[in-house]
């Protein structure tokens, strides 16, 4: 496929994912425990992706050396890192006021009695045997592209896949929790602060980066094939969060 095509199948996949039955069967405070569980994987993952964007675009090395990237692509990528890595939050979420998402996520979890302890130390000590498949897919895809991949797919994944695409389905996630009078505080703070700095900054932030990145036909294609199959995997990983939802109603009904 080329640009063009890659960009109108982008932007069916992204479509699909806002009108995800997903998000229409969260009723209950079960119903986003079931979410959160599967969710944080990707809040987990996405540090990674950024954590590549700025070793390369910056120049960590030691000795230091200037970017060989603009001034401007090494100044959004920090300030990105700086809103992700080192966020202001209210003191009860951390103490300092200031505080990363995930371990903002990990507030609003034990918040609503989620294990969130449990996940952290199958992250921390990157044990996946006993996860889903679809969990593991998306985990084990963008770890590879991080660590691996073509700066060029980090970037179109990171654009598309995350700060392009999650505002849109993070007001479906709030708008459901405000209809359902679902109360989870933290969790609708972490979903609101994410739909303000990702939809008025970082995904136009991404942007700049992406074009600079990708300035290339074939850097282009590169960037919009993987930010397709992130698409595909994040498709996966709300089926997976449905299911655990509907299985874990049948269950519960029986």
């Amino acid at each position: 496929m080329n640009f063009e095509e890659f960009s109108q199948k982008i932007e069916e996949k992204q479509t699909s994912l806002r009108n995800h039955r997903l998000y229409s069967e969260m009723k209950t405070l079960d119903d986003m425990r079931q979410f959160m569980q599967v969710h944080v994987f990707a809040v987990w993952d996405f540090m990674s992706l950024l954590k590549r964007l700025q070793n390369d675009i910056t120049g960590m090395q030691i000795p230091w050396m200037p970017s060989p990237f603009s001034k401007k692509a090494v100044r959004l990528i920090n300030e990105i890192v700086l809103g992700e890595e080192s966020d202001e939050c209210p003191k009860e979420i951390h103490p300092e006021g200031y505080c990363d998402h995930f371990t903002m996520y990990r507030y609003a979890m034990k918040e609503l009695g989620v294990p969130e302890l449990l996940i952290f130390e199958q992250i921390k000590h990157m044990n996946f045997a006993v996860l889903p498949a679809n969990i593991k897919e998306f985990l084990h895809y963008h770890l590879t592209l991080a660590s691996e991949g073509e700066l060029a797919q980090v970037a179109g994944s990171f654009l598309f896949g995350r700060e392009r695409l999650l505002p849109s389905l993070f007001e479906k996630v709030v708008e459901q929790i405000k209809a359902e009078n679902i109360q989870c505080p933290s969790l609708t703070y972490y979903l609101e602060r994410h739909i303000e700095i990702d939809g008025d900054h970082h995904s136009h932030m991404a942007r700049d980066l992406f074009e600079e990145i990708c300035n290339t036909e074939e850097k282009k294609v590169l960037g919009l094939e993987a930010a397709l199959k992130s698409l595909d995997f994040r498709q996966r990983l709300w089926d997976q969060a449905l299911k655990n939802i509907l299985q874990e109603r049948v269950e519960n009904e029986s």
